[in-house]
């Protein structure tokens, strides 16, 4: 009885270790993801865009080569990530869009649409939110 339990837990044990160490072989000797081939050279919107985790999205999709459009709530901030991501990135385009999440849907909706029509957005990264306080 103690040797069947033992086997049993060796045997989740082999398990675990190989369900954890095969996706880190995955992993290393897999070729990076390049989302130029696979999304060709449109624009990408990035919400949030003007600090944080959507800054460092925005910037590391400008390297890849794509137009960025950036939304946040911070013109200033905007206005310094679209100057970081134009100097090492200067032959793409950079849009900055202010927005407050807050407001109308509706009608911030038609004011982002209406910046980014007739823009090939071939990715968007949702990283926007707001906080409610009573």
């Amino acid at each position: 009885m103690l040797e069947t339990f033992l086997q049993i837990i060796g045997g989740f044990a082999i398990l675990s270790f190989f369900g954890y160490i095969i996706p880190q072989f995955v992993i290393i000797f897999s070729k990076p993801l390049d989302l130029h081939s696979r999304y060709g050279s449109g624009w990408t919107f990035v919400t949030g865009g003007s600090s944080g985790i959507g800054e460092a999205f925005a910037k590391k999709v400008a390297k890849m080569r794509f137009n960025v459009a950036i939304l946040g709530q911070n013109e200033e901030r905007l206005n310094r990530v679209e100057k970081e991501i134009k100097e090492y990135s200067p032959e793409f385009k950079t849009l900055a869009i202010k927005a407050d999440l807050s407001g109308d849907p509706v009608q911030l909706t038609e004011n982002i649409m209406k910046q980014l029509d007739g823009k090939d957005v071939s990715i968007m990264f949702f990283n926007a939110g707001i906080n409610v306080f009573e």
